[in-house]
């Protein structure tokens, strides 16, 4: 793999076959403020194991009762949230 820079600052990765471009610094801040600007906060109920608990410090809001873990979390969509969510109890379990 090497990177070439043109004149005009378009840089790239290049490896074998397939050419990267790299973003430009200005599109990221975009895109990033972009989502921030867009975030809404979704509330996604799951079940969960009878007197599960979370392992370490949860990333958002969270409430167990009755088998069922209720949290409150930032993302662009309900399924979004819903894989946040689905990520970090499956992180959790591999935790035990």
């Amino acid at each position: 793999m090497r990177r070439i820079c043109n004149p005009e600052i378009d840089c790239s990765i290049q490896s074998q076959s397939t050419k990267f471009k790299m973003p430009q610094p200005s599109d990221l801040t975009k895109q990033v403020m972009d989502r921030i600007m867009n975030l809404k906060e979704f509330t996604v109920t799951v079940p969960v194991e009878e007197n599960w608990l979370p392992n370490g410090i949860v990333p958002f809001d969270i409430k167990i009762k009755n088998g069922f873990a209720t949290v409150t979390l930032p993302a662009l969509t309900e399924d979004e949230a819903r894989s946040k969510l689905i990520e970090y109890l499956s992180s959790s379990d591999k935790e035990d």
